[in-house]
């Protein structure tokens, strides 16, 4: 949510209003995709979704 309205809302207001963090944010952002993640997209590709 906050991701896919950062170019209308401060991202320090939306994470205030959501009761997270702004370093928890940004980390979360700045994370590559787990190993779990990576695999789901893959099974994803493989059944043709």
């Amino acid at each position: 949510m906050i991701t896919a309205n950062e170019d209308q809302f401060r991202i320090g207001l939306m994470c205030r209003l959501l009761s997270a963090s702004r370093s928890g944010y940004y980390g979360w952002r700045n994370r590559p995709p787990s190993g779990r993640s990576q695999a789901d997209q893959l099974l994803s590709i493989q059944a043709g979704v």
